[in-house]
């Protein structure tokens, strides 16, 4: 069932839904969306006679995850720009589509290296794994990459946490 929530930091008379469409709340209309030069979707919506133009993923994502916290953008967890439903955005920092978007290339048959199964298998950097494990790869890669950013920001040193997590020196620049 769609979620719709009133967009409430400008005096508007519009709303938002968790699967990324804008409409006017007391018509019902839905606001047509276009794309921006960066391939965005965007809609112009009008507050005390003004048109404003904003970007769909950041209605969606103020509305359904909070005000955005500082340092922080709206990434999109699949990589596509067209993909504004709420479960696809999150707020992370620049840069983290390399998390989330590793090369996966599709073989013909194979085992996975991890459970050993047969069936959908892929390459993830190198690793011959089903779709499944490739999914709990990304997730765990992904809570890796939160953690050593939290790190980070707290002062640790680089070469503490290659240390810590057992990594390459070469992977600090």
């Amino acid at each position: 069932m769609e979620k719709w929530k009133d967009l409430t930091w400008i005096n508007s008379v519009h709303q938002v839904s968790d699967d990324g469409k804008v409409r006017n709340k007391f018509t019902g209309r839905i606001i047509k969306q276009s794309l921006s030069s960066r391939n965005y979707l965007k809609v112009g919506l009008y507050s005390n006679g003004k048109q404003i133009t904003k970007n769909v993923h950041d209605l969606v994502i103020t509305a359904f995850h909070g005000k955005r916290p500082a340092s922080l953008i709206a990434r999109f967890i699949d990589g596509n720009k067209s993909n504004v439903h709420a479960y696809n955005l999150k707020w992370g920092r620049f840069g983290d589509e390399s998390i989330e978007n590793f090369k996966v290339e599709k073989l013909n048959g194979g085992c996975c290296q991890n459970c050993e199964t047969e069936n959908s298998t892929s390459i993830l950097n190198g690793v011959k794994l089903c779709d499944t494990c490739i999914g709990i790869e990304k997730i765990a890669i992904s809570n890796l990459y939160a953690i050593i950013g939290e790190m980070i920001d707290s002062g640790i040193p680089a070469k503490s946490i290659l240390e810590r997590f057992d990594l390459h020196n070469s992977l600090v620049d």
